[in-house]
């Protein structure tokens, strides 16, 4: 979990950089925002593999798009390679579920 909570960090810090957001700026959004309720629920649904939408695998695909747009040619821990599991999904018709469908085994 940490090698991924820091790859995803990595990745925000790129982004926000590009975006013109300061590290601290950054770090003081993140103050506000505590992602504990997010990965319970998150992980709970791959964990079940109860895909039912909330927020679907195509938005979800056009915000990493966004992204990695933004980020440009910085480099990247974590984004391109959910983008790239995103994309193999969307091949397979799975549009319409829960983003947390990258969880799929």
């Amino acid at each position: 979990c940490i090698l991924g909570f820091t790859g995803v960090m990595a990745d925000v810090f790129a982004v926000t950089d590009a975006a013109g957001v300061s590290p601290a700026d950054t770090l003081r959004v993140l103050d506000f925002f505590s992602p504990a309720g997010a990965i319970t629920m998150r992980g709970k649904r791959i964990a079940e593999q109860d895909f039912t939408a909330s927020f679907e695998l195509a938005m979800a695909r056009k915000d990493v798009r966004l992204m990695l747009e933004t980020a440009g040619d910085r480099p990247l821990a974590t984004l391109p390679g959910i983008a790239a599991r995103m994309d193999a999904l969307l091949e397979a018709g799975h549009e319409q579920d829960d983003f947390a469908v990258i969880g799929k085994r």
